[in-house]
């Protein structure tokens, strides 16, 4: 949990620019502890119960981040993923612009 207020802060910053944050929660915790932890951080993103992986990974916190194409392109602790996801914000953008431009 100590990396959630890094990621509620990141939504609030992102999402605009077409960030999307899903929280999966693989741990079992019935939906009461997932309310509370949502109360508790503000939590805007959603998040899904009994969410399982075909992608074997023994900690947690633990992202993954896709392009807008669906390729992985993170894996690994949220606090290690503001580089790549500005990359590909960027690129989005960059996208966005070009296909504006006449």
């Amino acid at each position: 949990m100590a990396g959630m207020p890094h990621l509620v802060e990141m939504d609030k910053k992102k999402r605009d620019k077409g960030l999307r944050l899903i929280g999966a929660e693989c741990q079992g915790s019935n939906q009461a502890t997932i309310d509370k932890v949502v109360a508790q951080y503000k939590i805007a993103f959603p998040i899904v119960k009994g969410a399982e992986s075909p992608i074997d990974f023994r900690g947690i916190p633990k992202m993954y981040v896709f392009d807008v194409d669906g390729k992985l392109v993170f894996d690994g602790h949220p606090s290690q993923s503001e580089a790549i996801i500005k990359k590909e914000l960027r690129r989005v953008e960059d996208t966005a612009s070009a296909e504006n431009d006449p």
